[in-house]
């Protein structure tokens, strides 16, 4: 793999797979097996790790851009929420509709029952209809009300926890970076461990000056959006 990609199409498939925070053991085992060469024939590893380091700065920019199009569409979102709750109609308010009917004369009563106190009764009772479906037509609008305050706050909430979200995602691009550098470490290892062994027997050797073998121990920056840094006293890639 490392053979065949030039530097920047390695370190975009590198980073396509930090970005999830589970490298495949396929691309562990190349790095595993680069390391082993590199160290079997006395290379330089600053290279690799140059290329490790590129390969996970790549992924964390490209989880913060991500993080940033969640954090502007939300935003959008929580624009019109809040226009739409400014604008939402409170319901009609509550006026008689029909006008109510003056009290029958003496004469009236006289007579029995008038037609103006059957009009009465009836428009009491249309009043009373009137009033009771605009007290549920003011109920539904203030429930439609509350819920649209009750999404707009999920929303503010889901705002304010990208970065607590994203976060451990960027920990996990760190974390793979560190594991495909041990895996390099470790061939690195494996192959000088061998080039030693089979200097001793050899007749004439030519003089080599031995690379130093790679630390362990690494540390990579994340972008500034994420407040997780690694611990400052660690050693950087070389």
């Amino acid at each position: 793999m490392f053979q065949r990609f030039t530097i920047d199409i390695l370190v975009n498939h590198v980073a396509d797979q930090l970005v999830t925070g589970e490298p495949t053991a396929r691309l562990g085992y190349r790095f595993f097996r680069k390391g082993r060469r590199d160290g079997r024939k006395n290379f330089d590893h600053e290279s690799v790790g140059r290329l490790l380091r590129e390969a996970v700065r790549l992924a964390a920019e490209k989880l913060a851009d991500e993080m940033a199009g969640q954090r502007a569409e939300l935003t959008k979102k929580i624009a019109a929420m809040e226009s739409s709750i400014e604008h939402v109609d409170p319901g009609p308010t509550p006026e008689l509709l029909i006008p109510p009917t003056p009290e029958p004369s003496d004469a009236e009563n006289v007579r029995g029952p008038s037609l103006g106190r059957a009009l009465g009764v009836r428009a009491a009772a249309m009043n009373k209809a009137a009033e009771l479906e605009q007290e549920l037509a003011r109920k539904a609008a203030e429930d439609a009300r509350q819920h649209a305050r009750d999404d707009l706050e999920r929303q503010r909430s889901a705002l304010e926890g990208l970065p607590a979200e994203f976060e451990p995602r960027a920990l996990g691009i760190v974390h793979s970076g560190q594991v495909l550098w041990t895996r390099y470490c470790n061939g690195f290892a494996q192959g000088d461990a061998r080039r030693r062994r089979r200097r001793w027997w050899r007749r004439r050797s030519r003089p080599e000056d031995p690379v130093k073998p790679p630390r362990h121990d690494v540390t990579f920056s994340l972008p500034p959006e994420f407040d997780a840094q690694m611990p400052s006293g660690e050693a950087a890639l070389p």
